[in-house]
């Protein structure tokens, strides 16, 4: 059975306002009006709201049977319900059952996933359908992946980057602020190179150990610093110059087990068995030299560094040194030449020119009127 009543139909309030209109022409079906706010509810068999349009707060909601929300749409801050999408905090966020936030997209641009024991993942697929793109919030990594859902890179949160695999090598490349090539790593030959803004190559590691620095207009050179951020030595390409700015050249030498004070500075004689003692008499041919590292003037080149079974010292054989020296036996003056003494481990004047041959060690740099001092001397062994 049915009725057709022609344009409209209101249905009114005691007081004669109409609260709901079905107009025939427009098909608008009005709910509300005259003082009232006008709500639509449909409900389940058990009476319980299911969905509810309220007017009053600007909101769809969708229910369980329980009356629990399942979606709300609209109204004001993001409520409870499993899907909210709030207008005023121009949010949309999902939660689980237990109303723990799992997904998360609000005004200011930023997508949230993952929370109340779950791990928020991001996955991007082709038209195909194959996994391309793979972003896990369990394991911190993002993955990208051929057309056959094979990784080609990763970036994990510990912070490394793998680049390749799946029979194909991998390359990394870095380019400059206008797009040019500046730093590649390619796995298919084993180089890393080092590109100017002109693309010339400056510098290039490549598998068979070697490493090329220099060219495009750049002269290659090595620089090597010490824990203060000094240079101690540096390798010239322009000039072909190893420079090293350390003073002296020193040899290592086993110290005899009896020695017990050998500091930098220390003359040195040889024993039988070839170790080291500090020289105890004056002219003493056996000296094998000064200990090197005294003071300002440290080693710039070590020869013979091993392990022996023995405490070891870096001897000053040529350059410049600091040396111990006693000005008891005669002063010092720039030039005198400097020979063994009978104070421990001490350097003296070797006024005595026949003495001193064979057992001389150098010649000092600066003054010793009296008494004993460290001072520079220039190592010469004759």
């Amino acid at each position: 059975m049915s009725e057709t009543i022609d344009q409209l139909l209101s249905i009114t309030d005691g007081a004669g306002n109409s609260t709901i209109n079905l107009d025939g022409t427009t098909g608008d079906v009005t709910v509300g009006g005259g003082g009232m706010m006008g709500n639509v509810v449909v409900r389940g068999s058990s009476d319980s709201d299911r969905i509810r349009l309220d007017s009053g707060n600007s909101k769809i909601t969708c229910n369980e049977t329980d009356g629990t929300p399942l979606v709300e749409i609209g109204g004001g801050s993001a409520g409870t319900a499993r899907i909210c999408l709030a207008g005023s905090d121009n949010k949309i966020v999902i939660r689980d059952a237990d109303s723990n936030i799992l997904a998360q997209l609000g005004a200011n641009a930023n997508l949230m996933l993952g929370g109340g024991d779950d791990d928020g993942d991001v996955t991007l697929k082709d038209s195909e359908g194959n996994i391309r793109i793979h972003a896990g919030g369990g394991l911190g990594i993002i993955e990208l992946k051929n057309e056959n859902e094979v990784n080609r890179v990763e970036l994990r949160s510990e912070g490394s980057i793998a680049v390749g695999g799946g029979s194909r090598h991998g390359e990394l490349t870095v380019l400059g602020a206008v797009g040019t090539q500046r730093i590649r790593l390619d796995a298919s030959n084993n180089n890393i190179v080092l590109k100017d803004e002109d693309a010339n190559i400056v510098a290039q590691l490549g598998e068979d150990g070697n490493l090329v620095l220099g060219g495009g207009a750049y002269d290659g050179d090595i620089k090597v610093k010490n824990d203060q951020g000094t240079i101690t030595v540096e390798i010239s390409g322009n000039d072909g110059d190893i420079l090293l700015f350390n003073a002296d050249c020193a040899e290592e030498f086993d110290l005899s087990a009896s020695t017990v004070d050998a500091s930098p500075g220390t003359v040195l004689v040889l024993e039988d068995d070839g170790r080291l003692v500090p020289c105890l008499a004056a002219y003493d041919r056996r000296v094998a030299g000064i200990a090197a590292g005294a003071g300002e003037y440290k080693p710039g080149l070590v020869l013979d560094r091993r392990v022996t079974g023995f405490k070891r010292i870096a001897v000053a054989l040529i350059g410049k040194t600091y040396c111990r020296v006693d000005a008891g036996y005669g002063p010092v003056v720039v030039g005198t030449p400097l020979t063994t003494s009978a104070t421990p481990g001490h350097a003296q004047a070797a006024a005595d020119p026949l003495r001193g041959f064979g057992a001389t060690i150098g010649k000092a740099l600066a003054p010793l009127a009296n008494g004993c001092g460290l001072i520079p001397v220039l190592v010469s062994l004759r």
